[in-house]
């Protein structure tokens, strides 16, 4: 399982890039990630590493992926937007 951060510029959501960046600029990403779905705590870091997000959001945008989130199945299903677990199993046995 992968994930890419495809953090979208719309109302609401301006600073979703950042938070992108400050989660992959953290010494533990999966940590930062968790802490940030459950808690909504980000890492303390300016975001300015060396990171994918911006190059990870074109390349979504490119490939027309404009919602979050996208799942990409192995059989080349791709599922956009809220899912259910149920949804989830019933494409990964497809």
């Amino acid at each position: 399982f992968s994930y890419f951060m495809n953090p979208l510029n719309i109302d609401g959501h301006q600073d979703a890039p950042l938070k992108a960046k400050k989660i992959w600029c953290s010494d533990n990403k999966e940590q930062a990630w968790t802490e940030w779905m459950t808690q909504n705590k980000l890492p303390d870091n300016a975001g300015d590493c060396q990171n994918p997000v911006d190059t990870n959001k074109k390349l979504a945008t490119g490939l027309g992926f404009d919602s979050t989130p996208v799942l990409l199945f192995d059989n080349g299903e791709t599922w956009s937007g809220k899912i259910t677990p149920e949804k989830i199993r019933e494409l990964l046995n497809r």
